[in-house]
């Protein structure tokens, strides 16, 4: 078993924490400066997603594929 930390405590912090944690095969601990309380996350959700816009000829270099 592999050790991660993560290195804060909002919605993403959290739920990158819990994917590792659910998986089985790491043991993860949370390191975050601030309580629940006093993050943007508990005021606001933060958005996570790959982003792809095609096709490329009308949408130039503006389209990154993430996570390649």
């Amino acid at each position: 078993m592999r050790d991660v930390l993560v290195l804060g405590a909002g919605v993403i912090g959290l739920g990158a924490a819990r994917e590792f944690q659910r998986s089985g095969k790491y043991r993860v601990k949370i390191w975050a400066p601030e309580t629940l309380e006093d993050t943007t996350s508990w005021k606001a959700a933060a958005f996570w997603d790959t982003v792809l816009a095609a096709p490329q000829k009308l949408t130039g270099n503006r389209s990154v594929p993430l996570l390649a």
